[in-house]
């Protein structure tokens, strides 16, 4: 049983419903609890509509997006890396607004803030005209 896991998102949002069951599969086949493996889907999900659909990839072009997934002592890592524009999603996307009502807010704008709070490191390095996020969770 392989403790890594390389996924290829197409650059349609019909991919990440594979993409969460590859995910699930993985956390099931490692035995790490459902509760962390909810956020780790959580923070894929967002992560992966916002370079689908923002992004400035080529639409033809598969896989839009490679998605690692790997067990290291005491961690599960996650990391994202696509070659569209240059976009910091943890600097770049703008503030939620987390302070007005329901009805007074837009529609979306969180994701990236669910993804700060539930995401126990995260971090984004630009090289080699592609974008890497880097997410770390606890497994403790």
């Amino acid at each position: 049983m392989s403790e890594k896991l390389r996924l290829e998102v197409g650059s349609d949002l019909k991919a990440l419903a594979t993409a969460a069951a590859r995910v699930q599969d993985f956390g099931d086949q490692h035995r790490i609890e459902s509760a962390l493996m909810g956020k780790v889907s959580l923070c894929l999900e967002e992560l992966l509509t916002n370079i689908i659909r923002y992004g400035d990839a080529d639409e033809a072009s598969t896989p839009c997006v490679l998605v690692d997934l790997e067990l290291i002592p005491g961690e599960l890592k996650v990391e994202l890396l696509d070659s569209g524009g240059a976009f910091d999603p943890f600097t770049d996307a703008p503030p939620p607004d987390i302070d007005s009502g329901l009805a007074e807010r837009p529609i979306g704008g969180l994701g990236v803030h669910l993804v700060k709070v539930l995401a126990d490191h995260y971090e984004y390095h630009r090289a080699s005209a592609q974008n890497r996020v880097t997410l770390r969770f606890s497994l403790g």
